[in-house]
């Protein structure tokens, strides 16, 4: 289970905490849309946010996080 606790961020876990089977390249590579469900670090983080191209079409569940992305200069197509 993942721990969102202040403990568990000070830690500074290695996200994903175990080994991609590929490559992030291979994994994200003809992808045509993002569904993300939360933006807590297991499910988005800066390393996401680097390697998703920025013209990908990201659906969110609320205004919060969609203006969280739109704060670190993610394209949001709408």
């Amino acid at each position: 289970m993942f721990s969102n606790s202040s403990k568990a961020r000070n830690e500074k876990l290695k996200i994903p905490l175990n080994e991609l089977p590929f490559p992030i390249t291979k994994i994200i590579k003809d992808i045509d849309v993002v569904i993300l469900s939360h933006t807590h670090g297991d499910h988005w983080d800066d390393i996401a946010a680097k390697h998703i191209p920025k013209s990908t079409l990201i659906f969110v569940n609320n205004n919060s996080d969609k203006n969280l992305l739109k704060a670190k200069n993610l394209l949001m197509l709408e």
